[in-house]
């Protein structure tokens, strides 16, 4: 009787957690253009608007990876969380919902 060949599952890297790079507020912006910054809160409304299901959870995630990414260097402004909280709401979040997933983001985050 012959042995089975077994393939070694291929190795995935482990999770690494969440971090952010520059320091809280008036930090220099990795980013640089304020297009890099704009084309992120476009890509967030997007997987936002397009969201079938699971809308909270959605928002919250598209919140934490803005925050992960624009949360600590200053450039993210009230206009941009506005406009991130129109497209949870255009989708049924109540307000309060967006202020607690946003709320809870920026802990998850330390921010």
């Amino acid at each position: 009787m012959r042995a089975l060949a077994v393939k070694p599952a291929p190795l995935r890297p482990a999770p690494q957690g969440l971090t952010v790079p520059a320091p809280a507020g008036g930090g220099e912006c990795r980013h640089r253009t304020p297009a890099y910054l704009e084309r992120g809160i476009a890509m967030a409304e997007q997987r936002i608007t397009e969201a079938r299901e699971a809308i909270h959870t959605t928002a919250y995630r598209t919140f934490l990876a803005v925050l992960s990414t624009h949360g600590r260097c200053g450039c993210l402004t009230e206009a941009h969380i506005a406009r991130l909280f129109r497209a949870a709401q255009a989708k049924g979040e109540s307000p309060r919902h967006c202020t607690d997933s946003w709320t809870n983001a920026r802990t998850r985050l330390g921010l």
